[in-house]
């Protein structure tokens, strides 16, 4: 990503891995988070307009590489946001938003504009594939609101927050 940005002329501060902040147990494939330091993203957020950093890994103690598990680039997001002290983000999807049921599958599902932190939970925990329920929980806890959205039709969402959806 940042090579393309790079060649159309849009500066970018590319992070690796090793340089992110976040801190992890051994587990490689679900590593546990021990902890996250974003002081030196804030300094490369004030000298570049936009830094890339990679999602769904992070660094051991003693410097292995281990990953955090599938979808897992919403846990980093979400982390980021909150040592930021962001309350809201924006993640993109490869679809529009929760809905009621798989839109491909059931006739009739609809696309939910607006829920609540333990729903969003229960379906991911249930194998909705939509947000890692670690992000859930963290944004949760941290009450960070989250809005997901495609870049296909980015004027519609759903908003994932401590409120239910009006009837």
């Amino acid at each position: 990503l940042g090579i393309a940005l790079k060649a159309r002329g849009i500066p970018a501060r590319v992070v690796h891995v090793f340089e992110l902040g976040i801190v992890t147990d051994n587990w490689y494939g679900s590593a546990e988070v021990l902890r996250v330091s974003a002081d030196r993203l804030r300094g490369w957020l004030e000298e570049s307009p936009l830094v890339v950093v990679p999602g769904f890994v992070g660094v051991t103690e003693d410097g292995s590489v281990t990953t955090l598990g599938r979808e897992a680039s919403d846990l980093t997001a979400v982390l980021l946001a909150s040592e930021l002290n962001v309350p809201r983000g924006e993640l993109f999807k490869e679809v529009d938003g929760v809905y009621t049921a798989a839109p491909g599958l059931v006739p009739g599902a609809r696309r939910l504009a607006r829920l609540a932190y333990p729903d969003m939970l229960e379906l991911a925990r249930s194998g909705a594939k939509i947000l890692h329920p670690s992000a859930v929980r963290v944004a949760q806890q941290r009450r960070i609101l989250l809005e997901l959205k495609t870049l296909h039709r980015p004027d519609i969402s759903t908003t994932v927050d401590g409120q239910e959806e009006s009837p």
